[in-house]
């Protein structure tokens, strides 16, 4: 066989992270239309939502498609007005702040799940690891917060690693490694950490000082996150009730609601940490070093198994 070499490999291999410009002129980093590099991507299944498209499936409103996009687009995509940003920014003398550049994250479907990534420069620093960090994670929390409105709950894993997107199409091994971490071991309704990413927030929290980045990783990551009662690492799902003038009493009663429609004892016992999680979060404190360093052994202890 001949091979051609003057063949063009058929993607563009993006790697810049940069999006473009905002309304108000302000650059836009992580969602670039196409890309190729290294990114952070979540994988989050909606439980039952296969069901509900097997049975439900019309084009009226309250359809199963309706309700998906209703689910995906409560992430508020390239909208300077009704963003929460996460990015650098100075002072001005009126005390607002101008924004230099933010993250703003992708959010896909795929079949009956939801794919949210955002792109990370080639030459990743603590700053930037923090806002695509920061970015990603309170867009899941309005994913999961607008599912269980909708009448569902979530499961997802969260990962870094590379990445391959376009308009179309999105593959690579952080999306592999989402996925297995949502089907093999998030097991209750929560997004757990990957391996990758547990690394680099260790790393970033013993160097970020060394490198001169003046970024409290206690405060602006590990605040976002928890450790189980099986010492697995996940976001904290609390931090869904920030983004909107939402209730918890409202949501409590609405995974209630669906912790009763279970029929296994063993399946409604999923939901009690995410219950306890949101009626009193000030008892599920974030993760030490310690925990994290803990985490991290059971990754690998995993890792091997799955690779024995």
């Amino acid at each position: 066989m001949t091979i051609n070499k003057n063949h063009n490999f058929p993607i563009t291999l993006n790697k810049d992270n940069i999006s473009g410009k905002d309304d108000t002129n302000t650059i836009i980093k992580g969602d670039p239309q196409s890309f190729f590099g290294t990114g952070l991507v979540v994988f989050i299944d909606l439980l039952g939502f296969s069901k509900e498209i097997l049975t439900k499936w019309s084009e009226e409103e309250g359809s199963p498609l309706k309700r998906l996009f209703k689910i995906k687009n409560s992430y508020p995509v390239l909208s300077s007005a009704k963003h929460i940003k996460f990015g650098s920014y100075s002072i001005d003398n009126n005390s607002n702040p101008i924004y230099h550049h933010y993250y703003q994250c992708r959010v896909q479907t795929v079949s009956d799940s939801i794919v949210l990534s955002t792109a990370l420069p080639p030459n990743l620093n603590p700053e930037d690891f923090m806002l695509a960090f920061l970015a990603i994670a309170n867009a899941s929390f309005d994913i999961w917060r607008e599912a269980i409105m909708e009448g569902f709950t979530i499961r997802g894993g969260f990962e870094l690693d590379d990445i391959f997107w376009n308009s179309s199409e999105i593959v690579g091994p952080a999306f592999i490694k989402a996925f297995e971490l949502e089907k093999d071991l998030a097991d209750t309704s929560r997004i757990i950490i990957g391996e990758r990413l547990l690394v680099t927030i260790l790393f970033v929290w013993k160097n970020a000082q060394r490198l001169k980045y003046n970024i409290d990783v206690e405060d602006a990551i590990l605040t976002l996150l928890m450790k189980s009662s099986d010492n697995y690492v996940s976001l904290k799902p609390n931090y869904m009730l920030n983004r909107k003038n939402v209730s918890a009493q409202n949501i409590i009663k609405k995974v209630r609601i669906l912790q009763e429609a279970c029929k296994i004892d063993g399946h409604k016992r999923k939901y009690e940490e995410l219950i306890s999680v949101l009626s009193n979060p000030e008892k599920h404190n974030k993760p030490n070093k310690q925990d994290l360093l803990n985490y991290q052994s059971l990754l690998v202890s995993y890792k091997k198994k799955v690779n024995d």
